[in-house]
């Protein structure tokens, strides 16, 4: 997989054709997803020997497919010290919101969507506050219940750090890949989580989901400009 993303950003791949690809999803994002179809998949029971050392990891969620039915990517991730993708994903599975923003991601909207007492949320919400064991163990639960992945092995920090940028760009870009009416993510405070249908912060665009309001904004101002409203 990793030699043909090479190829595919380098321009010098052919790329995979559009019924691979899926028609729910032409493009490079249909791409990816074909491509990542091909990885092992595992859960919160997966083994350390049978994680490369050093990669990307594509997260999966419980109910949310894409428009063929095949599940959506709904995060993904790296890690920049050498020899820590196995340990990235132990934090994320079975650590806390200290060491892991994901959790810490998942906690906000967990506990808006069971709204939880606004002292609760308020304290989940430092970062680096006080432990929060119950909360923690609603976000293991979750995890361990809704959330595979698969893994790519890429040894090369400066390479990954590319294409975990590369990919949430794609993924997060794609009007195709909706999210479910009932996905997690609409109850995060982060409106970029929302409006990607990604549990990602970090590389989406600002303007993701705004797309058409921007667009239509645009046309007023040339509009108004051409009447002499507010010209020059």
């Amino acid at each position: 997989m990793l030699d043909k993303i090479r190829r595919y950003l380098s321009g010098k791949g052919d790329g995979i054709n559009a019924d691979a690809a899926g028609s729910c999803c032409p493009g490079p994002c249909g791409e990816i997803h074909s491509l990542a179809a091909s990885l092992p998949r595992y859960d919160w029971s997966f083994k350390r020997k049978d994680i490369p050392a050093n990669g990307i990891y594509l997260f999966y969620e419980k109910g949310e497919n894409r428009s063929d039915g095949t599940q959506r990517i709904v995060r993904v991730g790296t890690h920049a010290a050498d020899g820590r993708l196995p340990g990235r994903l132990i934090h994320h599975y079975r650590g806390n919101r200290y060491s892991s923003v994901f959790r810490w991601q998942l906690g906000r909207a967990l506990l808006r969507l069971q709204n939880a007492p606004r002292q609760v949320i308020e304290t989940w919400e430092i970062k680096n506050g006080p432990k929060m064991p119950e909360v923690e163990d609603l976000v293991s639960r979750y995890m361990s219940s809704s959330f595979q992945f698969s893994c790519l092995a890429v040894p090369d920090k400066d390479e990954r750090l590319k294409l975990e940028a590369w990919l949430i760009f794609i993924l997060s870009t794609c009007s195709s890949c909706s999210p479910s009416a009932h996905w997690l993510g609409l109850w995060s405070p982060e409106a970029l989580i929302r409006n990607s249908g990604l549990w990602n912060v970090d590389h989406v665009p600002a303007f993701v989901g705004q797309g058409t309001k921007l667009r239509d904004r645009f046309e007023e101002l040339i509009e108004r400009q051409l009447k002499g409203v507010d010209g020059r």
